[in-house]
């Protein structure tokens, strides 16, 4: 009996104290579900109900569509708010490579250019402007690389990455011989000029073909490849090469979103075996290059690794190098499709070749030069090649937050005040009404005298928060 009484004393408070909140809150509708509001019907105050629910329904499931937003597609590309200098991004590391074999040709150019030797698809070719063995690759790979052919005779520190561009602290003219080297004027203003010549001699002409020359244009942190597109000329004549830089950089407030939602690297962000510098293309020759050591064989020449052979396709190892080749385009792929359908990433694989967050990509017009300046010779066959921007200012991209915390809270919220009357003070009130109120009012019977049967407490109960309602 006590028990029972205990209980019911208990929901009375409750019934009453829901009564006082749906009386005084300022969600709308909730005043109509009140027992002492009007003296409504039973019908009037179902009716008001299934709206109330209706509405507050129909604000949740638009707000799981907002969060599933916030979640899943966080990230929006852009165009940038203002034009880029090409002052701001480097001349593009350039290598030159004969298509057919060739035992010996040289590369010249004008002004402070830098030349040094790569070897790309099965040949040594010259590469302008790139960044020099102690700076392309990591120090544990150079502990015996004294007698490493590539990437030499570069004696100038970069002062130039990815993320940060170029050192803006220095003097004007350290500024302007800056390396790698940069332009800040395009086409009709700055240049560089270029000369490939070899001896007729050194040419084995197979089947009366002609000899030409693959231009690859790549970022001066990045070992020159093939695979990433290049451009062909024919010996013995003149060509202006005309640049157009794509540039996409990642504001600031992305730097706190994991990878695989913001969809790039940062450089800190994912160290590589053999590269300083975080690039896709590096990235991806690493993969290529760790597949390839179970063919037995390396992709390009990695110093400190005289006993592995570099790969070639004309040899008998062809088939695993194909089978490496196809196995990467496949894990490619499927991150791509699971991109397109929206694939909730949780986490990336160790093996993910994303772009950097701030990468950088030339392409290029070659246009014949009618008036040619060569002069003919006896011995030597000469192509000239002029390199220029195109324009001194371009449009890059830019990576932006598509919905931030403040705006996911913004829209929530306002989905709430639309169907609700709901805000942030609509839960103090919550709080309030079930917590605080009834602490204080069990404190204000307390002081009173206390009454002689539970009868007559229960009804100095009920009164005492009835008597609330108009405080």
């Amino acid at each position: 009996m006590f028990i029972a009484s205990r209980f019911q004393r208990s929901m009375d408070r409750v019934r009453s104290q829901s009564d006082d909140f749906f009386s005084h809150t300022s969600v709308h509708g909730l005043k109509y579900l009140a027992s002492a509001s009007g003296r409504r019907s039973p019908i009037e105050r179902i009716l008001w109900a299934v709206i109330f629910l209706v509405s507050i329904s129909t604000c949740a499931i638009l707000a799981r569509e907002i969060y599933r937003r916030w979640q899943q597609t966080p990230v929006i590309v852009g165009i940038n708010e203002r034009m880029t200098s090409i002052w701001e991004i480097p001349f593009p590391g350039m290598t030159i490579c004969p298509d057919l074999p060739l035992t010996n040709f040289t590369v010249g150019c004008d002004g402070h250019c830098k030349i040094t030797k790569t070897f790309v698809a099965e040949s040594t070719c010259h590469t302008i402007n790139s960044l020099s063995m102690q700076e392309m690759f990591q120090p544990d790979l150079l502990t015996n690389a004294r007698n490493y052919p590539y990437l030499r005779g570069i004696n100038i520190k970069s002062n130039w990455d990815l993320d940060n561009g170029y050192d803006n602290s220095l003097s004007f003219e350290d500024n302007y011989h800056s390396y790698p080297k940069r332009f800040i004027l395009g086409m009709g203003g700055q240049f560089l000029d270029i000369d490939i010549k070899y001896r007729k001699s050194d040419f084995v002409n197979i089947d009366g073909k002609t000899q030409f020359f693959s231009i690859i244009l790549h970022l001066p942190n990045e070992y020159p490849q093939k695979i990433n597109g290049f451009h062909t000329v024919p010996a013995g004549q003149s060509f202006v090469l005309h640049l157009s830089p794509q540039m996409m950089i990642t504001s600031e407030e992305l730097r706190s979103y994991p990878p695989h939602k913001r969809q790039c690297f940062y450089q800190d962000e994912k160290q590589l075996k053999y590269f300083k510098h975080y690039t896709e293309s590096n990235c991806k020759l690493e993969w290529y290059n760790n597949r390839s050591e179970q063919c037995n064989c390396t992709m390009f020449p990695v110093p400190n690794q005289k006993n592995r052979k570099l790969c070639s396709l004309f040899d008998d190892n062809a088939d695993c190098l194909i089978d490496s080749w196809h196995s990467l385009t496949n894990l490619t792929l499927v991150n791509q499709m699971k991109q397109l359908q929206n694939y909730k990433l949780e986490k990336l694989s160790e093996e993910a070749c994303m772009p950097p967050c701030t990468s950088i990509y030339y392409d290029a017009d070659i246009a014949l030069l009618t008036s040619n300046s060569i002069k003919p010779s006896e011995h030597y066959v000469t192509t000239t090649l002029r390199a220029q921007f195109r324009s001194p200012q371009f449009v890059a991209w830019k990576r932006r937050e598509l919905f931030s915390t403040t705006d996911l809270i913004a829209s929530i919220g306002g989905l709430a005040g639309l169907f609700v009357g709901a805000s942030l003070l609509s839960i103090v009130e919550l709080i309030y009404f079930f917590s605080i109120r009834p602490i204080i009012a069990g404190k204000r019977l307390t002081y009173e005298v206390p009454p002689e049967s539970e009868e007559d407490y229960r009804r100095a109960a009920h009164s005492q928060l009835i008597g609330g309602k108009g405080n």
